[in-house]
This record gives C-alpha cells, sequence and structure tokens, in this order.
C-alpha cells in the first residue's frame, strides 16, 4: 500500500516540535480515553516540560528531548520522544496514530528509523523504556532487570515506603494475571477518568 508524504523526520526546527507535540497531545488523548486512563500529558505543566525540553538545545543539534516521527497521508503516524548521552538512546514516551494506518505497524517501522539514526550516529545501546509491550520483542533479545528501592529516613517515612512497597507488590501481581488485567481494563473503560 503507498501512502503519500510517506517519510520518517526528526525534529530540527521549532514549527517542527509544535506540529510533532499537537499531534502527539490528540494521539495520547485517544488512546487513554479509550482504555480508561488519565491522560498524565494533561496535566498542568507536563507539556510545557516536553516543549522546553524539545526546544534546549535544538539549535546546536542537541536537544534534550529528541522527537521522531513517522509521517504519511496528511498525519503523523508514530511519534518517538527520547533522550540520549554519548553512546544510549532512551526512549520516553510514544504514540502512533488512531487512524486508519495504524494496522500497519507503523510504531514499529518508526522504531526501526529511530534505531537506524542512533546507530548512524555512534550510539551503541537503545532502551525502549519500562514495561511489556508486544513491539519490544522485535528489537530487544532480553529485558533488564529494574527494581524499586524505597529508603525511609524519618519514622513519617517508614509508613509511606511501607505502602509504597505494599503498592508496588499488588501491581506487579496484578500485570502479571493477564485476565485480571483485562478485566480492570474494561472497568476502566466504562468509568470517566
Amino acid at each position: 500500500m503507498k501512502i503519500d508524504g510517506f517519510r520518517y523526520a526528526a525534529a530540527e526546527t521549532p514549527a517542527d516540535i509544535e506540529r510533532i507535540l499537537t499531534f502527539f497531545r490528540a494521539q495520547k488523548a485517544t488512546r487513554f480515553a479509550a482504555h480508561g486512563i488519565r491522560n498524565v500529558f494533561e496535566e498542568k505543566g507536563v507539556m510545557e516540560f516536553i516543549e522546553a525540553a524539545c526546544r534546549d538545545g535544538l539549535a546546536q543539534g542537541r536537544p534534550v528531548i529528541e522527537l521522531h516521527a513517522l509521517e504519511g497521508g496528511g498525519d503523523l503516524l508514530a511519534i518517538v520522544g527520547g533522550v540520549r548521552d554519548r553512546s544510549r538512546f532512551s526512549v520516553m514516551f510514544n504514540s502512533i496514530t488512531p487512524g486508519p494506518y495504524a494496522r500497519k505497524s507503523p510504531g514499529i517501522i518508526l522504531m526501526s528509523h529511530v534505531i537506524a539514526n542512533c546507530a548512524s550516529r555512534g550510539l551503541t545501546s537503545f532502551d525502549l523504556g519500562a514495561g511489556r509491550a508486544e513491539f519490544k520483542d522485535h528489537f530487544c533479545s532480553g529485558a533488564e532487570s529494574r527494581f524499586d528501592c524505597f529508603l525511609a529516613y524519618s519514622l513519617r517515612g517508614r509508613g509511606l515506603a511501607a505502602a509504597m512497597r505494599t503498592a508496588s507488590a499488588v501491581k506487579r501481581a496484578l500485570k502479571a494475571r493477564p485476565g485480571l488485567m483485562n478485566a480492570i481494563a474494561a472497568v476502566r473503560r466504562r468509568t470517566p477518568a
């Protein structure tokens, strides 16, 4: 299938940033609403912070947050935002179109371009971020171990650390049961965020 205007690009100008983030906001709002999840990107100051970080260093060709996009058919089909150091690129956020091209794997296609872009710049490590997602299996040979550490420095902190450890354990147990997670997702979709 041929898509008019199909191309990969990284944001190079403030206008690119504004355009990509406009599509990103809309894509995330649609996705979160469909799953009944609170949209953290709508919280006060979040998008302003992201936009400022995308602009910071842009003129020197080293933005704090890089934006990459796959475009076609007058839509941004997929978007990736991430940070880099001398050797590693870490994905911070991504989105895909809710439109008709969503079933054509635009996120996987974009990720292939981003990885190639990073390799051409000499980066040797690519981090797709925390969490399990099917698309990550296309690029990753394994997962890095991660853990949460809650240190308490006061009596009140000990209570909070214990509560956070318990919440983390419950969340981990829920995520290990796909049937239960599907039921939770169904309830979220029917409940206003």
